[in-house]
């Protein structure tokens, strides 16, 4: 008898195909249900976590930012403060200006225990300049130029000073010549037309050594007159050195000015070119270095509208490049001297983040599928020892009852593993035994009344027979002639 469903409506679609067997069935059902678990867990973390990284990468961005215009700002707290110093030792006659061992002792001894500072300048009234200059290669000089207003030029007298066994010595002495006016310079210049005041200059060549930086100018005032200018000066490669050393996290750490030229930055090019006359300097801007952090910030200022000279408090970009990488930018205005109009700018791929989550996505990946594999495998031992063998014994017995070749007793060992077992399959194991008993019984009851039957009606077709034959008129003849026969017969007899 073919069974039929109920409510076909409410059968549910099978993704396994139907001609399957049962063991491929529950091995495929496992299989999708250990990847469908493994993808709802995987899927939701995974997007969960690109959230978070965004939010991380912004948030620390932001904190890069405003740490690195902490110590940029730091750093030029250090140089008002040196300045103090300089201008308290001057003014209280603790070194004498005039005595050249008195000065170039105090000035060397100065910028060695400062190495965050390029040079240490005082220029003179008349034009004389002592000035103390660190090197890219880290080497030590001593100047002084003394100025001759007959000749406007300056007889300069150079010391460097090297190391040995320890101890700072000078190691070659130079003379010579150039026209140098300590006035004209522009920190000088910047301090007396503000008297008083501690004050930067702009971005412009250096003299000694043909580099371009900065200023920390403070004009000297003695007895109501200004007998000079302090002033500590900082080369722009020197600054970019400062970023590389506190870059941390971010790929590119950048100064810019208020018109949008670098200041420095963490690449190892210069951020300037020099002009055609070798005297000036010409800041770079973003898009013109060779840095793709840069270019990436350009991009993102550009398509975001922003101008650095209206720009006021921090801003957070993002950038995704054609390949689908996503950058992270931050400018941040250095709040701590505002008047120099500069801004500290960040830039993170987001890779510099992902690239270990990427990492643990890949090892999970291969957890995962490891597991499905370890649990197909298991399936497949559980299903054939659990399920597939006793499910085949049961199936065996019921072919064996279907084709009418079984005993009880035979059937009872055959069966006996599963009868054993207290779930389901030992229930329809003890069902089949039962109904098996029942029907060998009803068998071989049917089978003797069968037989009986047979045995009646071949008596009653022998019978049957038989009265035909009783009631034939051949037979009633041939009864008559021998009834004829036996009269004659007694007739003789008593004759």
């Amino acid at each position: 008898m073919q069974l039929k469903s109920a409510n076909p409506a409410k059968v549910l679609w099978n993704p396994l195909p139907t001609g399957s067997g049962l063991k491929a069935k529950l091995v495929g059902a496992t299989l999708v249900t250990v990847t469908l678990t493994a993808a709802i867990i995987h899927i939701p973390w995974l997007l969960t976590s690109r959230r978070n990284i965004e939010s991380i990468i912004s948030q620390t961005n932001d904190q890069i930012t405003l740490g690195v215009s902490q110590k940029v700002g730091s750093l030029f707290d250090s140089a008002s403060t040196s300045l103090g110093v300089i201008e308290n030792i001057f003014a209280n006659g603790w070194v004498d200006l005039n005595n050249s061992i008195e000065r170039e002792n105090f000035y060397f001894n100065f910028l060695e225990e400062n190495p965050a500072y390029s040079f240490v300048v005082f220029g003179y009234s008349n034009g004389n300049q002592l000035a103390a200059s660190r090197d890219a290669q880290g080497t030590l000089r001593v100047f002084f130029r003394q100025w001759d207003p007959g000749k406007k030029i300056s007889d300069v007298s150079v010391h460097q000073y090297g190391l040995v066994n320890g101890k700072w010595v000078v190691t070659k002495k130079d003379t010579y010549q150039e026209k140098f006016f300590a006035p004209d310079r522009p920190w000088y210049k910047v301090a007396i037309d503000n008297l008083q005041k501690r004050v930067w200059t702009d971005v412009y060549m250096f003299n000694t050594d043909k580099v371009p930086g900065i200023n920390f100018s403070l004009a000297l005032i003695e007895d109501g007159k200004t007998s000079g200018v302090i002033s500590i000066a900082f080369e722009l490669a020197q600054i970019s050195g400062f970023l590389r050393d506190i870059r941390g996290k971010a790929d590119e750490i950048f100064l810019m000015n208020g018109k949008g030229d670098l200041i420095a930055f963490t690449g190892d090019e210069d951020g300037f070119s020099l002009n055609q006359d070798q005297k000036s300097v010409r800041l770079k801007r973003l898009e013109e270095t060779d840095s793709s952090y840069l270019s990436m910030a350009s991009l993102a200022l550009k398509n975001k509208g922003f101008s650095i000279e209206q720009m006021g408090e921090r801003q957070s970009l993002i950038h995704q490049h054609p390949s689908g990488e996503k950058y992270y930018i931050t400018l941040s205005p250095l709040t701590e001297y505002e008047e120099l109009g500069w801004h500290v700018g960040t830039v993170i791929p987001e890779s510099a983040y992902t690239s270990e989550i990427d990492q643990n996505t890949r090892i999970l990946f291969f957890i995962i599928a490891g597991s499905t594999i370890i649990a197909v495998i298991l399936a497949i031992l559980l299903t054939e020892k659990v399920i597939a063998q006793p499910l085949s014994i049961v199936a065996e017995s019921t072919s064996l009852i279907e084709s009418d070749h079984f005993d009880p007793d035979t059937l009872s060992r055959m069966i006996n593993p599963v009868l054993r077992r207290q779930d389901e399959l030992g229930q329809l194991a003890r069902v089949i035994l039962q109904m098996s008993n029942q029907v060998y019984t009803r068998e071989k009851q049917l089978k003797e009344e069968v037989k009986e039957l047979r045995i009646e009606i071949d008596e009653a077709k022998r019978q049957k027979q038989v009265n035909e034959i009783v009631d034939s008129e051949f037979f009633q003849d041939l009864a008559e002639k021998a009834k004829t026969i036996r009269r004659n017969r007694d007739k003789k007899d008593l004759k």
